[in-house]
């Protein structure tokens, strides 16, 4: 079997959601101010996400990647005190190879807005639906538990797990997860791995 970190601390045996170190936020939805730990990564493009163990909300900045999108007008608080404006809610189908099968996935309920510099993945909301990252073999999953699906392929560089996942027009994107402590050593930003969500949908070829 593969160990599970908490992302709050790093530490094992528990899950972020459970941490006696973590203070959830009453009301509201909250994202962390992401942007300046990405930016000088290069990573602000379309094709770049970023699963934040922060966020209570996947969030997306490229209008053109929701379907079935309905209007959704909000502003919510950041980390770092400012306010997010949202306009639209929708899904964003994110396909990946697994072991050399393609993968696809439904992420619901992506809120977009203009204003964030960076894609997000919720890792907290996977979480709740009971998918984690998970080791096998020297290599790291994103492993939904119930039937211990592998969901998606996850590398590390310098400090960021990276999931490669392909475009909707068949182009390589990288799906970056600016990582917690997860090995001791941590790095600043408060984000995990990538991608899934509410109703995960998983479909081969």
């Amino acid at each position: 079997g593969g160990d599970r970190a908490c992302w709050g601390c790093g530490k094992e045996g528990h899950m972020k959601r459970d941490c006696p170190g973590e203070k959830t936020p009453k009301g509201g939805k909250v994202t962390l101010a992401v942007s300046s730990a990405c930016t000088t990564r290069g990573m602000a493009d379309d094709g770049v996400w970023i699963l934040d163990s922060g966020s209570s909300v996947h969030l997306v900045n490229d209008e053109s990647l929701l379907r079935d999108t309905v209007d959704y007008v909000d502003s919510w608080s950041t980390a770092n005190g400012g306010m997010l404006s949202v306009t639209k809610r929708g899904t964003v189908e994110l396909r990946t190879v697994v072991d050399g099968s393609e993968s696809r996935v439904d992420l619901t309920n992506v809120y977009y807005s203009k204003g964030v510099i960076n894609n997000i993945i919720s890792y907290g909301l996977l979480e709740e639906k009971g998918v984690y990252l998970t080791r096998r073999n020297k290599k790291s999953y994103v492993m939904r538990e119930s039937d211990e699906r592998r969901i998606f392929e996850v590398r590390r560089a310098n400090g960021v797990l990276l999931v490669d996942t392909l475009g909707g027009c068949g182009k390589q994107e990288r799906v970056n997860a600016v990582m917690a402590a997860v090995e001791s050593g941590g790095i600043s930003a408060d984000a995990v791995t990538e991608c899934t969500l509410l109703e995960l949908q998983n479909r081969l070829g």
